[in-house]
């Protein structure tokens, strides 16, 4: 979005969902809100304020940045009504089923271990990763080098403290149990592969 900023001269809008955390109806009051909206001519509702939000945005070039999407599916609600405005989103789930609506899916590879590290720096500490480098190498690792979930990590540490190294330690064992079950479950698979349905189903 920074690349592209200077386009939008009629203002940005950025709102943080939280990951399910936050609604439509807090967002479409939050954009309302940035574009100058005062408290007075604030609808009520969300069906009110998502109708407010489409005429405030008509004839207008803006760019909306949501963060951390839980539904994509919920954000054509919010859609401007200007052409020339543009919607951007961050979410862990595929939109691709949204492109007959226009949305455009873009799927973002995994993190480089120095750009996950930066993360991590970035969310909970310089010092804490440097002092831990190498169990902050492997906690990245462990998280597959994606951002939603080192800032999960990220949040623990801040929020409960301690060492990377312990984080480290736990990711490691949380990673080998499900790779037992995983084990366990393709057994099991094999297992009633041949049977009947009365007899691979369990009993209630």
């Amino acid at each position: 979005s920074y690349d592209v900023i200077e386009r939008f001269d009629h203002g940005q809008v950025y709102f943080d969902f939280g990951s399910g955390r936050r609604t439509v109806d807090q967002a479409a009051e939050h954009c309302l809100r940035a574009l100058g909206v005062p408290g007075e001519r604030m609808p009520p509702t969300s069906q009110g304020k998502i109708a407010l939000l489409r005429t405030e945005t008509d004839h207008r070039r803006l760019l909306f940045f949501f963060d951390n999407v839980d539904d994509v599916r919920e954000l054509l609600r919010l859609r401007p009504a200007s052409p020339e405005s543009v919607v951007l989103c961050t979410s862990h789930r595929d939109a691709a089923e949204l492109r007959p609506d226009g949305v455009a899916a873009i799927r973002l590879a995994p993190l480089d271990e120095d750009t996950a590290l930066d993360v991590l720096r970035r969310c909970a500490g310089a010092e804490l990763v440097e002092a831990e480098l190498d169990a902050a190498k492997r906690v990245v690792e462990l998280c597959g080098y994606l951002p939603i979930a080192l800032r999960v990590v990220a949040a623990r540490l801040v929020k409960r403290g301690g060492r990377i190294e312990r984080v480290a330690a736990e990711l490691q064992d949380r990673q080998r149990r499900r790779v037992r079950l995983e084990k366990v479950l393709r057994a099991l698979d094999f297992a009633t592969d041949g049977l009947d349905e009365p007899h691979a189903e369990p009993d209630d």
